[in-house]
């Protein structure tokens, strides 16, 4: 098939429903946009349509080596960050907190008597009930609060200033083994802009190195993740793709990690699939991308967005860069 032809697919009816912040119609537009101009269906929408059962399978998978070793950085970072914040009061805003499972680590890190408001935002609201729910088996005396919210399009100023006006006047915001919503180059910008010179910013996120590029891309060859691309081609009819279907790539001059779904390959093996989307299909569609700089470049990145870096740790045994910011 070549680039550019007529490639007839239907998008999923069952896209979303009309409880959810963003409409049928508005979704629809929004892939059928960025296949048209991106080649790209965007990662988000896998968190939705029971997306968030596919997540919460992919962290608790025991083969699943990159989330315990975040997991382990995030214990390490809040004895340190423990330690930078004197035992002041804030107000939690965790951004894509995925199922919940960090958040005892942070609670238990800070002290639940120094948490004011647990803020958690998601696209996803059946990943916001299940983040919610693990945190109030956790700390059943910690208010949580919940917004759906789509951090990659819109400001997050809003909701730092609501959960100020509900609780403290300091935000500690939460962007933890997130590089798939880093990935994205508004986010830091429009995290930056919500911050008051009390708040700070803390990132977890696995580094880059050269003699690592191979294990690092062959972790997303793991089943369940496979699972969770598919969930983003199930939303145009596309399904039961397999790890050959998809091409692994490091692009050094972004710093990232990128998954494509090779079409050609899946139509060989769905020829006669019914299929129906009136716009011209790429040879291969963007299904995911994560921020994975090493960790001189993590921290060019965020000098270059404003931030002040005030603890930056590089942990050897996980791989992982610990940060936490102030503006």
């Amino acid at each position: 098939m070549k680039k550019g032809t007529l490639l007839r697919m239907s998008l999923n009816k069952n896209l979303n429903d009309s409880k959810r912040s963003i409409s049928i119609p508005a979704q629809k537009q929004e892939i059928l946009n960025s296949i048209k101009t991106k080649n790209e269906i965007p990662h988000k929408f896998a968190y939705l349509d029971m997306g968030a059962d596919v997540w919460d399978a992919i962290s608790k998978d025991p083969n699943y080596d990159l989330g315990k070793r975040e997991l382990s950085t995030l214990k390490k970072l809040m004895r340190l960050v423990c330690a930078k914040m004197e035992n002041e009061r804030y107000n939690v805003l965790h951004i894509g907190p995925g199922n919940g499972v960090e958040i005892p680590i942070i609670v238990d890190g800070l002290g639940v008597h120094l948490i004011i408001n647990y803020a958690l935002t998601d696209i996803s609201p059946e990943l916001l009930k299940m983040a919610r729910s693990y945190g109030n088996e956790h700390s059943k005396n910690l208010k949580f609060l919940s917004f759906i919210h789509d951090g990659i399009k819109l400001n997050i100023s809003e909701i730092a200033e609501n959960i100020r006006r509900k609780g403290s006047n300091k935000n500690l915001i939460l962007l933890i083994a997130n590089g798939a919503i880093l990935s994205n180059s508004p986010v830091l910008t429009n995290v930056r802009r919500s911050m008051m010179p009390e708040d700070k910013l803390l990132i977890t996120l696995e580094s880059y190195s050269t003699d690592r590029e191979k294990e690092i891309l062959e972790q997303y060859k793991l089943p369940a993740i496979i699972n969770l691309f598919a969930k983003c081609l199930s939303h145009i009819g596309i399904h039961d793709p397999v790890p050959e279907q998809f091409e692994f790539l490091y692009n050094r001059k972004d710093s990232m990690i990128e998954v494509y779904f090779l079409v050609e390959k899946w139509l060989k093996s769905h020829s006669t699939t019914n299929i129906q989307l009136n716009t011209p299909c790429p040879n291969k569609i963007k299904v995911f991308s994560s921020l994975r700089p090493t960790a001189s470049e993590l921290q060019k990145i965020l000098t270059a967005q404003g931030f002040e870096i005030l603890i930056f740790h590089h942990y050897m045994e996980e791989k992982c860069c610990g940060v936490l910011c102030g503006v």
